[in-house]
């Protein structure tokens, strides 16, 4: 964004930074959601806009017009979606496509800006609405801007410029405004690239105020506060998180990399760790355990680190293990994390449900197999599912007295109608989980004598 209006203003570039991210953080301190929102749909429109007016620009003054492009670009391969073959050190096919289908996963199941808008929809209907329209212009969007880039090299391909032989690629398409289009059009194109970095930009600061806030102020630190002071706290982290973007924007413009799109996939691989496989299998996969989550989340963050080394150039380049992940592309490791954190996951939780997995949270636990956790959450008790009280370790009058009667036994001395409910629960799943709903410990202590006995049916657990 700010490289096409540096060259256009004549600014310094540093200048230029700062002033826009302090206008996009002005407007989304000040609206908020409603903001963003409004703004990014003008923003996409005038995106969408910008690059069609840019192909037809283009396009109209090519030697030959669409169809020599066309044929010229088909004959060096300016068209081909890339080299096809399975490659680990290459991006090719089909390392973007996995990169692809897990990050685009992640942003639009996990990343709070995309969750943000589909909690500002009234209805599910309506969310489906927009889900469908993103869907059907996502990929006819990046099209066109990559087809932009193959309409540039036909036109410097056909009119060379010494300028732009030494520029970076991500400063040719604003050279190309500067230099090539009349002013009215370039305008245009260049409210549509301004339209893309902020809609970016805003969109992140209302969703790293929203997290701080809620999730981490409101529900740990500071709870119970009036709204206003939310509100102050949000404008605040707004301030905080535009000021470290704006510092990063510094920063990036002068780091050598091949194109800033390529190093914001690559970053976006290294940094995205496991979250969309936690996401999946807490969704279709409730029954696994906190245990094998934590497991799993521990390995796939040291192979995160050990993949990002790998990348990084920091894992001497010999062996068969070393030197295999050194020229390992960034692409995947995105993917390769994830396969490792379901990996683990699924290897622990058949482990725990072991014996060998059982002696080991007992172990951590440092109790026996059965000893049980209370809570204050009642539930609804099925009297057949339900093992005898005795089945945990004592620890409070409570339970003393739960684990000397049976649940038969409470019902037979009309326990009912609880005011308090205690939630017995076993550090692992199983057949011991049950609840107990009690209100009278007087009529409970009367029965702290009661002896099992299976034969008859009112003393059945």
């Amino acid at each position: 964004m700010a490289v096409p209006i540096s060259m256009l203003l004549g600014a310094p570039l540093p200048m230029v930074i700062v002033f826009t991210g302090v206008f996009v953080t002005c407007y989304s301190m000040a609206g908020g959601i409603s903001a963003v929102v409004y703004t990014d749909v003008c923003q996409s429109v005038i995106l969408l806009v910008g690059g069609l007016v840019s192909v037809v620009a283009i396009v109209s003054r090519v030697p030959g017009g669409i169809t020599v492009l066309a044929a010229d670009a088909h004959r060096h391969n300016k068209l081909s979606l890339g080299k096809t073959e399975w490659s680990w050190q290459e991006r090719t096919v089909p390392t973007v496509l996995a990169y692809a289908a897990v990050h685009y996963m992640t942003k639009f199941i996990t990343f709070q800006d995309a969750v943000q808008r589909y909690l500002a929809v009234p209805s599910h209907k309506e969310l489906l609405k927009a889900m469908s329209l993103t869907a059907s212009l996502a990929l006819p969007t990046w099209a066109l801007f990559y087809f932009i880039g193959t309409c540039l090299w036909a036109f410097y391909r056909a009119y060379p410029d010494p300028r732009v032989a030494n520029l970076p690629p991500d400063a040719v398409f604003p050279s190309f405004i500067l230099h090539e289009l009349p002013s009215g059009v370039a305008g245009v194109v260049i409210s549509g690239v301004l339209a893309a970095a902020m809609s970016t930009m805003d969109s992140s600061l209302n969703a790293t105020a929203s997290v701080v806030v809620t999730d981490l102020i409101q529900r740990c630190l500071l709870p119970h506060k009036p709204d206003r002071f939310y509100l102050r706290c949000a404008r605040c982290v707004t301030l905080a998180a535009a000021t470290f973007m704006i510092c990063s924007a510094l920063v990036l413009e002068y780091l050598p990399m091949e194109s800033l799109n390529d190093w914001y996939n690559s970053m976006q691989s290294i940094m995205g760790g496991a979250v969309i496989s936690l996401f999946l299998i807490a969704l279709y996969a409730p029954w696994f355990t906190k245990p094998s989550m934590l497991v799993a989340i521990a390995v796939s963050l040291l192979s995160n680190v050990f993949l990002m080394a790998g990348c990084s150039g920091l894992l001497p380049p010999t062996g068969a293990i070393f030197g295999f992940f050194s020229r390992l592309n960034s692409y995947w490791v995105a993917p390769l994390v994830n396969l490792v954190f379901i990996a683990a996951a699924v290897l622990t939780q058949l482990f725990l449900a072991t014996v060998w997995g059982k002696a080991v949270l007992a172990w951590l636990a440092q109790k026996p197999f059965s000893t049980m956790k209370a809570s204050s959450l009642p539930l609804d008790v099925n009297p057949e599912d339900i093992h005898r009280c005795n089945l945990y370790e004592p620890e409070t009058e409570h339970q003393r007295l739960l684990a000397s009667a049976d649940l038969q036994g409470m019902q037979s001395c009309g326990v009912s109608g609880a005011q308090s409910a205690v939630r017995l629960e076993p550090l692992y799943e199983g057949p011991a989980a049950f609840s107990v709903e009690m209100a009278d410990l007087d009529a409970l202590r009367q029965h702290t004598n009661l002896q099992e006995d299976h034969s008859q049916p009112g003393n059945k657990a």
